[in-house]
């Protein structure tokens, strides 16, 4: 007769402890702690980025190519008015790939792009470079998402800003 496979549950449950219940035991405990001083903080931060995200904007995005196509690097520079929320309030996100006939981007990649200084207009400037992976058309597109060290998951707010 034949054997069936044998299968455990013992490896999903170690994932699930090491990669989610663990961290978010070791979160509760940091924003529970001396009175709930880092929760009180980070409500009061999320209440902050939520009155100034629709005053958020991309004041420019440029590249270095005259031509995007999969033929060498290329460096996408990005000036934004951040509403006065700082650099570290914000995660603001490369992401390329190949490009659909419509400019569609199919699947995109994100790369982090670097915060590299303020003009005397209070504008942020970033910048970030990718090297195109595949043959044909390339895109890319900007992604602002909040960022603080106890929210778990940036796209938890809801709030996303495209360039």
């Amino acid at each position: 007769g034949a054997f069936a496979p044998q299968f455990s549950t013992h490896r999903m449950v170690l994932d699930y402890m090491h990669q989610a219940y663990s961290p978010a035991a070791a979160s509760w405990h940091k924003l529970v702690a001396n009175g709930a001083a880092a929760a009180r903080e980070l409500q009061r931060w999320i209440g902050e980025v939520r009155s100034q995200w629709p005053h958020l904007r991309v004041l420019s995005l440029s590249d270095d190519q005259p031509e995007l196509a999969a033929t060498g690097a290329v460096t996408v520079r990005l000036r934004g008015d951040w509403a006065g929320l700082r650099p570290e309030d914000l995660r603001v996100d490369l992401m390329h790939g190949p490009a659909q006939p419509g400019g569609e981007l199919a699947h995109a990649q994100a790369e982090r792009m670097r915060h590299s200084g303020q003009g005397q207009d209070g504008a942020h400037a970033y910048e970030a470079t990718f090297t195109p992976s595949e043959g044909g058309r390339t895109g890319y597109a900007v992604r602002v998402l909040p960022a603080h060290a106890d929210l778990h998951n940036a796209f938890d707010l809801g709030l996303v800003l495209w360039a």
